[in-house]
């Protein structure tokens, strides 16, 4: 019998640590339908190891009859200072609850998780916009961060280096309609084809509903083309509260995949109860 190894990554370090809070977050002043300001998340001192996976979560977006839609750049500086560079761009938050739940509004926001590359020493950064260039209760949004390094096994590590978003609308914000299936699945959408080689991905979905109806919407993401996909999101379960405020339901699992320029990225949805107006997604491929 052959033993196979187990690589761990022994270290992490979070952006915000204690007590769970509404806004758990570093605050984000978004701009109006185009990118505001950088504001620093993690320090470059923090980043003690080289990053081989990043998790985000993306919150208080959504408000009581806003219709709002949201995208967040994630950017770095090698050198621990203040000139970032994309390096995640377009992460779609419209809707995107508060962290936490307060008794009326359902929490959790928006999460990804990249096994993304990052140099030890580098600043992390984010920036924003929503299409109003405001955001919940104080008007700004939220993100929040957990990085990942140090691995027992280097040799075993399997990480990528860019990531690409398909489907933004950034003049407004959001991503492309999508209509979704009720009884039976939706049709698929397709969002096109990415411009390099990808392995692993990662969706969202959001809405631009000012009166939302409380229900579970599933989403589904596939490669190939018009005939032949290859679904490797499955299911991935988001939540529309009544409050105007979506959340997504854990992380979305992606199955092992190599995603040529030659294929094309499908999305379709599913909704539990009445179909809410507004419905648009994208999706984020990570390849190097």
């Amino acid at each position: 019998m052959l033993f196979n190894f187990i690589n761990n990554l022994t270290w992490r370090f979070a952006s915000n640590t204690g007590r769970p809070d509404f806004h758990f977050g570093v605050q984000i002043a978004p701009g109006n339908n185009a990118m505001g300001s950088w504001t620093e998340v993690i320090a470059g001192t923090d980043v003690e190891y080289d990053v081989y996976g990043i998790y985000i979560n993306l919150h208080g977006v959504g408000g009581s009859s806003s219709n709002r839609r949201g995208l967040f750049d994630i950017g770095i500086d090698p050198t621990g200072g203040s000139s970032y560079t994309p390096i995640i761009p377009y992460l779609m938050a419209g809707q995107a609850a508060p962290y936490a739940d307060n008794g009326g509004v359902k929490g959790g926001g928006i999460s990804y998780f990249f096994p993304l590359f990052i140099p030890a020493g580098s600043s992390i950064a984010a920036r924003a916009q929503t299409s109003d260039g405001s955001g919940n209760d104080s008007g700004n949004v939220n993100c929040l961060i957990h990085i990942f390094g140090k691995p027992s096994r280097p040799d075993l590590l399997k990480f990528g280096t860019r990531v690409e978003a398909l489907g933004i609308v950034q003049a407004s914000s959001e991503g492309t309609p999508l209509t979704p299936g009720g009884v039976s699945e939706g049709d698929w959408l397709d969002l096109g084809a990415p411009s390099d080689s990808a392995w692993w991905a990662q969706c969202c979905l959001s809405t631009a509903d000012s009166s939302t109806s409380g229900e579970v919407i599933l989403l589904d993401l596939a490669y190939g083309d018009e005939t032949n996909k290859k679904v490797i999101i499955d299911s991935h379960m988001f939540h529309c509260a009544t409050f105007e405020r979506f959340s997504s339901v854990g992380l979305a699992p992606c199955l092992g995949a190599f995603i040529t320029p030659n294929h094309h990225i499908y999305m379709r949805a599913q909704y539990q109860g009445t179909d809410n107006s507004g419905l648009t997604v994208s999706a984020h491929l990570l390849g190097g």
